[in-house]
């Protein structure tokens, strides 16, 4: 049967204050909590909150700490704590109405990426609590594991509501001049078939994805050249509408830096909306009021990347720490008209 599973967790952090809703995990089956899993060896017992009486189930340890199995499964919207031989150590509360956490989107989406490929993104349907996500993402050439190939950042770059991960690949072995891509080679390799492999990743609410992630990417000659604006096309909308501006990049770009470097100017200032992620070369631009007749300026800062690092400005071989003179763009603009 299908794992569906809707409860959350509430964590009350008490002796350890690192104890947190990242750091355990609950165990569902059959939309059930039919066990905990705690990093933490010196585990004893599970009671409901406020009661001496222990909970009859089994105690396994193992290297990844202590999982209890209840005889009858966890109930929702009961209050549990941990303990100890001497203290407790935290309680928990399981409440209903919410779902197991999915992968819904790795960006780019497109399964073609150059062989200097610098990050891609993780978006996720709930807020994440892994502690460190990096360790469970690996990249396979056939049944052998890439080492040295994700960089393990501390602390890991989640967006603002823990919903996107950014994962970068191993700057050091891609750009070409540096001491590991020397010592070690690069990564990707031009014709390669690459398996991204993303292991079950822990929600806030302490429960895991329901399976392993696997996405098959082909790589592509080294991209070399600087995006340019003057290659985007505009869809326009209709006057006095709210219909989205579409963007057409004609290369496939960086879900991070696009979806945030994209500015829309009317009479010279900022024309208020939102901008999305299509696909790996549409971005829409969703305004806040309705369109204005006249002259209208797309406005992209010039760190916005393609998929190798590339910006407006300048490739990403090229030497930061050179005496490089000529002035740099804080933004690039393409002007358009709703009539």
């Amino acid at each position: 049967m299908a794992v569906r599973v809707f409860f959350i967790i509430l964590i009350y952090s008490l002796s350890a204050q690192e104890l947190g809703a990242q750091i355990f995990t609950l165990n569902t089956k059959d939309e059930q909590v039919k066990s905990i899993t705690i990093p933490d060896s010196t585990v004893q017992s599970v009671r409901r909150k406020g009661s001496v009486v222990e909970i009859i189930g089994e105690i396994e340890r193992n290297q990844k700490g202590v999982t209890f199995l209840p005889i009858v499964p966890f109930s929702p919207d009961e209050s549990y704590e941990v303990w100890n031989s001497k203290s407790k150590l935290f309680e928990f509360t399981v409440k209903s109405n919410l779902s197991v956490p999915r992968l819904i989107n790795v960006y780019p989406l497109s399964n073609e990426v150059p062989a200097n490929f610098l990050k891609f993104y993780l978006e996720f349907s709930n807020s994440m609590g892994e502690v460190n996500p990096y360790e469970k993402i690996s990249l396979y050439k056939g049944n052998q594991k890439l080492e040295h190939a994700i960089l393990r950042l501390d602390p890991p770059l989640w967006n603002e509501d823990r919903t996107v991960l950014t994962v970068w690949l191993e700057p050091g072995r891609i750009k070409t001049d540096l001491g590991p891509n020397r010592m070690i080679g690069s990564i990707l390799k031009p014709a390669d078939s690459i398996e991204i492999l993303i292991e079950p990743l822990r929600g806030m609410n302490a429960l895991k994805m329901d399976s392993t992630y696997r996405k098959r990417i082909v790589i592509l000659p080294r991209d070399e050249i600087k995006p340019s604006i003057q290659n985007w096309k505009l869809e326009t909308p209709v006057v006095s509408s709210t219909e989205q501006l579409m963007i057409n990049t004609l290369e496939v770009m960086d879900y991070g830096s696009t979806v945030s470097g994209i500015k829309i100017l009317y009479g010279g200032k900022d024309f208020s909306g939102s901008t999305d992620f299509v696909n790996d070369t549409t971005v829409s631009f969703k305004p806040d009021a309705k369109w204005k007749s006249g002259s209208y300026i797309l406005r992209v800062n010039t760190k916005v990347e393609d998929l190798a690092g590339n910006n407006f400005n300048r490739l990403f071989e090229e030497d930061l720490h050179g005496n490089n003179t000529i002035p740099e763009d804080d933004a690039v603009e393409l002007e358009f008209r709703i009539e």
